[in-house]
């Protein structure tokens, strides 16, 4: 009898469950995702469904974790910051295929060196300016991506510039005939840059997932769920993060399979973030033979057929003022509503009250309330138990209460809320 653990780590939830051979659903939990540590998020679902279901940690037999963080990135825009080497192709490509639109700003190098279609050196690596450029700007990025020409008929001068910028830098590099064997060069390097921004992301979370399995005393191998429905193992998954898009979806489909037992089907994963549209055939996910596009972008990553979009249950709504048609706008961003269980009454009315007096409206109703997350910092006690925070400029929006509100001691800014308990 084997007891095996999925987790899932969506934009808005983290879903833990406990199956027995394959056949029987033991106990599932559910947790907030906490994105400033993800960890926290894995550790609440799963000591949650281990306290459910009786099932002692060392029981498990195996630990697999599906995540929507590489596919949430991808269409949000975040990430590291990369820098691509792009060797024996021509500054004017980095325009007509895109490049310049992935690598949103990031520098970019371009070599002379690459091969022939039949794996022939068609000119030398330049070295030279390759240790020139890592000189003056290695310390802006996080990692590196690699994309020579013919490099899947001959990797040589991907890999002797991937030793080198490693040798001088210490950083991650990605190759792109490392993450696909298909020719058209141009499409291998946006996806090696995508892959160096999320190295990072995804390696904390692995490592994060992790020890705190194994600080609950599950020793069980961990797997991660690829963007095609397999399992790969957590090594591959942090050094191929890309391989990660699309696998919280591609999870949902391999789930609705096993629920229903329908062979033929359309399957819409509608999350907090994203809503995610695939296909069943023949009992399995459909591939896209062309590559998983996310974001607007188009890789060469092979993972399901399915449609992305940046809009969820969360998706922040934008009133477009300008022009003369007007309207609104939904997503890819996200606004969370947190609910203050511990809130007094009191605070709450003199909260949206306060909020009508310096005309934020639709900010709070009484229940819900979201606050600026402020550049300039500063504090005033507003009452002998609340304190408020001002500034002059104002981006982001955080919620109230989102680490709770009694007991918290008043030690400066977080994002914690707008109003916090001094004691």
């Amino acid at each position: 009898m084997a007891i095996l653990l999925g987790v899932d780590t969506g934009g808005t939830y983290t879903d833990a469950v406990l199956l027995r051979d394959e056949a029987e659903v033991i106990a599932s939990a559910k947790a907030l995702t906490t994105r400033q540590d993800l960890a926290i998020g894995v550790a609440g679902a799963v000591r949650r469904v281990l306290e459910q279901s009786g099932i002692g940690p060392e029981e498990i037999a195996l630990a697999s974790l599906s995540t929507t963080l590489a596919t949430n990135a991808l269409v949000e825009g975040q990430g590291g910051r990369v820098a691509l080497v792009y060797i024996g192709f021509r500054e004017g490509d980095l325009d007509r295929h895109g490049l310049a639109e992935v690598l949103k700003g990031d520098p970019a190098l371009v070599l002379t060196g690459g091969h022939d279609h039949g794996g022939t050196e068609a000119a030398p690596l330049d070295t030279e300016a390759l240790e020139t450029f890592l000189t003056s700007d290695a310390a802006q990025v996080t990692g590196f991506a690699v994309a020579a020409q013919f490099a899947t008929r001959n990797p040589a001068h991907e890999l002797a510039a991937a030793r080198i910028i490693a040798e001088r830098t210490g950083r991650p590099v990605t190759c792109s005939h490392q993450l696909s064997a298909r020719l058209n060069g141009p499409r291998r390097a946006v996806t090696a840059v995508l892959n160096a921004r999320l190295v990072g992301m995804i390696d904390r979370l692995i490592g994060r997932a992790q020890d705190v399995l194994t600080e609950m005393g599950i020793t069980a191998p961990l797997m991660v769920v690829r963007g095609d429905g397999a399992l790969m193992s957590a090594e591959q998954a942090r050094i191929r993060p890309i391989e990660t898009i699309l696998s919280g979806p591609a999870a949902s489909i391999v789930g609705a399979r096993w629920l229903t037992g329908i062979d033929e089907g359309l399957v819409s994963d509608i999350g907090g973030t994203t809503t995610d549209v695939a296909m069943l055939k023949g009992g399995r996910p459909a591939i896209d033979p062309e590559g998983a596009e996310v974001g607007g972008h188009r890789t060469m990553v092979e993972a399901v057929a399915m449609r992305t979009t940046g809009l969820g249950g969360d998706s922040q709504v934008h009133v477009v003022t300008e022009g003369l048609d007007g309207g609104v706008s939904l997503g890819p961003r996200r606004v969370l509503p947190v609910l203050p269980p511990r809130l007094p009454r009191w605070c709450t009315a003199h909260l949206t009250s306060s909020c009508a007096r310096r005309r934020w409206e639709n900010t709070t109703d009484g229940f819900y309330a979201r606050c600026p997350v402020w550049r300039r910092r500063g504090f005033r006690r507003e009452s002998p138990t609340c304190w408020r925070g001002w500034a002059v400029t104002s981006t982001r929006w955080a919620m109230f209460c989102a680490r709770g509100w009694s007991r918290v001691p008043w030690a400066g800014w977080s994002t914690a809320g707008w109003y916090k308990s001094p004691g």
